[in-house]
């Protein structure tokens, strides 16, 4: 029974080394997954800084053509009425023409001239 405990002891050596060799090897592992996930994780990072960039600087064009956009859109009547008045005053001016004229012609006259006289008229 005493050759028996060394060769025991021996076999529990061997098999708690073969235990810290997967241990170990596992171990390893584990480091070179970990390397690998802080550095994916340093490089998604920074992509999300540059995109976080990327979206404020998108944010302040929107900002800016929104106000231009605006301010376009707020020109727009002002500039439909500086040249419509032109137009109106001018269709104005003929229409107070055109109406002179007319009353300017011989019929309109002779007409006005019955009128005034107490003429017939086709009114009822």
């Amino acid at each position: 029974m005493h050759a028996i405990r060394p060769v025991l002891f021996a076999l529990a050596a061997s098999v708690a080394l073969v235990g810290c060799d997967a241990s170990k090897e596992e171990l390893d592992k584990t480091k070179a997954s970990l390397a690998t996930l802080t550095a994916e994780r340093d490089s998604l990072k920074t992509q999300l800084a540059t995109v976080q960039s990327q979206a404020t600087q998108l944010q302040q064009q929107v900002t800016d053509l929104t106000a231009k956009a605006a301010a376009a859109a707020a020109a727009v009547p002002a500039a439909a009425a500086a040249v419509a008045a032109p137009v109106v005053e001018a269709a104005h001016h003929a229409a107070h023409h055109a109406a002179a004229a007319v009353k300017e012609t011989p019929t309109a006259k002779a007409v006005e001239v019955k009128e005034t006289k107490g003429g017939s008229s086709n009114r009822e």
